[in-house]
């Protein structure tokens, strides 16, 4: 349903507090969030707590300042690694829409999302909010993503600068892939991994085998710093010869 206030929270659960919800699927689902400040994932749109083998198989879910295929905005303990708070196991393959930070798993993440996967194209429409963040797992990771995996398009904004990534646009990813091509149009950062690194150095054990293109800095790993540390990270150098940057080791397949 779309709506018009000036905050609201939609999914099935709108504010899933700190609760544990789990083995949970929805099939086709369709969810329009487009006023301002509103916020829309499909199974929440804000948790505290932990989302753990649940999906989205196949629809569509618009949102404004915050949009994810499984959680829109996801808190957690400052640092905290428990699994208690985390969003773990689950898989998306909607199409997700946003304005501002946009994921294909979560569109704003604290925690750290571990084994998750998305299968759906994640853009941003031609309200893009400046600086927009757009990642095949997350928008933003104040953490990392762990094991996670991209196999959807992610595309920038047409209109404004921001940072656009495989896997997140802002953020950080350890022992995780992207198998997605990655469109910046307008990003300042475009990666096939992550447009820019966020809090956390260092990018260990990745992996992009996916065209990364883009109107500002692009690289095959992380498009905005190209000076950050990255560790046993893999491109397709087939795929990736004319990005700005290069980051990681160049294979061929």
């Amino acid at each position: 349903e779309n709506t018009t206030a000036k905050r609201f929270y939609a999914g099935l659960f709108a504010q899933a507090g700190n609760g544990y919800i789990k083995n949970l699927g929805l099939i086709n689902l369709s969810i329009t969030a487009t006023a301002v400040e509103n916020y829309a994932g499909g199974i929440a749109a804000k948790s505290f707590g932990r989302i753990d083998s649940c999906y989205v198989k196949g629809g569509y879910i618009q949102g404004r300042q915050r949009t994810g295929g499984i959680c829109a905005i996801h808190y957690s303990l400052e640092s905290s690694t428990d699994s208690s708070w985390q969003i773990l196991r689950c898989w998306n393959s909607a199409e997700v829409v946003g304005s501002s930070y946009v994921g294909g798993i979560v569109g704003f993440e604290y925690s750290y999302p571990k084994w998750c996967y998305n299968m759906g194209d994640v853009r941003t429409t031609n309200e893009t909010d400046y600086y927009c963040r757009v990642g095949g797992i997350a928008g933003y990771e104040k953490n990392y993503a762990y094991e996670c995996f991209n196999m959807g398009v992610i595309r920038g904004s047409k209109m404004v600068e921001g940072y656009t990534g495989g896997l997140v646009g802002e953020g950080r990813a350890v022992r995780s892939y992207n198998v997605g091509e990655v469109i910046g149009n307008k990003s300042i950062g475009t990666g096939g991994i992550s447009g820019t690194y966020g809090y956390n150095d260092g990018f260990d054990y990745t992996y992009n085998a996916a065209r990364v293109t883009g109107s500002g800095n692009t690289a095959p790993i992380n498009g905005n710093n190209a000076n950050r540390t990255i560790r046993y990270s893999y491109y397709d150098s087939q795929l990736c010869p004319n990005t700005k940057r290069i980051n990681g080791i160049s294979r061929t397949t």
